[in-house]
């Protein structure tokens, strides 16, 4: 039987969703509602927009989701990825400018999908691109800046209604930027965790 994802749902201020967990573990949250928020762990903060989902490590300590507003609504879910668990899959689209509090990232912008800063395992990742503009993926030592040049890019753009799996070396890559290949024009995709070790 599969397992049911954990939910949450609240207006204003902050819930927590996890807490002891091993911080080698990877947390998916996707964000289901209409309005962002705010996952804060000990050593990492990241906004997630509607329709989007971000990978992350597990927290020793606690981690929390904060509404935009005090009258901000917050809705999403949560699993952890392992290949044990039947889940759905991590997913990015950036069609819409949807003029959110806090801004929405440009439709070019590039998109932190996870933060494995934590994780203490390499992964395997497979992407899809579901949409209809190539998308360029970068693996990085950063996840609080956007990468700015082409130096940790893959080789190949991911074209539409093509996949790619990733070997992420988390000791030096941990984050995992999507962007479009292409200026002004938009991205959609998913992504799944296929293997560690």
């Amino acid at each position: 039987m599969p397992l049911r994802s954990g939910r949450f749902r609240f207006t204003g201020g902050t819930q927590q969703i996890i807490t002891g967990k091993k911080g080698n573990a990877i947390l998916r949250v996707f964000n289901s509602g209409r309005k962002p928020f705010t996952i804060n762990g000990t050593d990492a903060t990241h906004v997630l927009y509607p329709s989007y989902s971000i990978d992350v490590h597990g927290d020793e300590d606690a981690i929390t989701i904060e509404a935009a507003g005090a009258t901000d609504l917050a809705e999403g879910v949560y699993d952890f990825v392992s290949p044990l668990h039947d889940i759905r899959s991590g997913r990015f689209d950036t069609l819409n400018d949807r003029g959110y509090v806090p801004a929405d990232p440009a439709v070019d912008g590039a998109l932190l999908v996870a933060d494995f800063r934590r994780v203490g395992r390499d992964v395997y990742y497979r992407f899809y691109n579901s949409g209809e503009t190539p998308i360029e993926i970068h693996l990085t030592n950063k996840a609080d800046t956007a990468p700015t040049d082409d130096s940790k890019k893959l080789a190949q753009d991911l074209n539409p209604d093509q996949s790619i799996d990733v070997y992420i070396k988390t000791s030096n890559q941990y984050a995992v930027w999507v962007k479009s290949a292409t200026t002004d024009k938009a991205i959609q995709g998913i992504y799944d965790f296929i293997d560690s070790e």
